[in-house]
């Protein structure tokens, strides 16, 4: 494949990325087919994080976990949910574990963002 279709591909790839996680955080806007939105977009999330390839585009590190973890506390804060704080514990914890194990801190947002 040429160099330049290649990179191409890797900048569409990293625009549906941009657009899932919006619309993952989105989704928890919108009062009945947000969860469906929200859900979509973390299946979408899924499929990127299972198929990604070693050439692709990332974020640092510290940029995702503060994105993650901004999305956490807005999700919190767009349901009125801030009874639950120590849902914000877990998904430090599980950052913590994700970077000890050289894992990518997206994981994180598959179980921090899903609408409960």
């Amino acid at each position: 494949m040429p160099s330049g279709t290649r990179c191409i591909m890797r900048f569409t790839r990293l625009a549906i990325w941009i657009i899932t996680a919006a619309g993952a955080l989105a989704g928890q806007l919108i009062p009945r087919a947000g969860m469906r939105v929200s859900v979509a977009s973390l299946a979408v999330l899924l499929i990127l994080l299972l198929t990604t390839p070693p050439d692709a585009i990332r974020l640092p590190r510290w940029l995702s976990e503060i994105l993650i973890l901004g999305g956490s506390v807005a999700i919190q804060f767009i349901g009125h949910r801030v009874d639950r704080w120590w849902m914000l514990i877990l998904d430090v914890m599980l950052l913590i574990v994700l970077r000890v194990t050289s894992q990518s801190a997206w994981w994180a947002a598959l179980f921090a963002w899903l609408p409960v």
